[in-house]
């Protein structure tokens, strides 16, 4: 992928430098496999990979983001002019309100209200 894909890969998201595409731990895992030349990678820490391409960018893969960033799968962009990440969020109401700046309960509290809805 070149530089100028990966900066318009998938939708902007409320920060800038970051986007956001439609995926679960999985997709990122591909996604990170596909960019990275196999001999870069490095397991840096439990679940979190670093590789480079042939350009010199390097991507880190992180399972799961920071509790601020709801844990979604992330990848670390370093060498590619105006992104930083790209967030991997399984799309849904959750993820479409998240996505259009609303502030949204967490997963579990929407768990139990979508289920208590679905069970009535």
């Amino acid at each position: 992928m070149t530089n100028t894909e990966l900066r318009n890969i998938g939708q902007p998201a409320q920060n800038s430098g970051i986007r956001q595409v439609q995926g679960n731990a999985s997709d990122a895992r591909t996604f990170f496999n596909n960019q990275v030349n196999p001999s870069t990678v490095k397991e840096v820490s439990p679940g979190v990979f670093v590789g480079q391409n042939s350009s010199g960018v390097t991507f880190t893969l992180k399972a799961k983001s920071s509790g601020l960033s709801n844990n979604v799968p992330t990848i670390d962009v370093n060498g590619v002019m105006e992104l930083r990440k790209i967030k991997f969020t399984d799309v849904g109401l959750y993820g479409s309100l998240q996505a259009s700046g609303y502030k949204v309960l967490s997963d579990a509290v929407m768990e139990r209200i979508l289920f208590s809805r679905e069970v009535k």
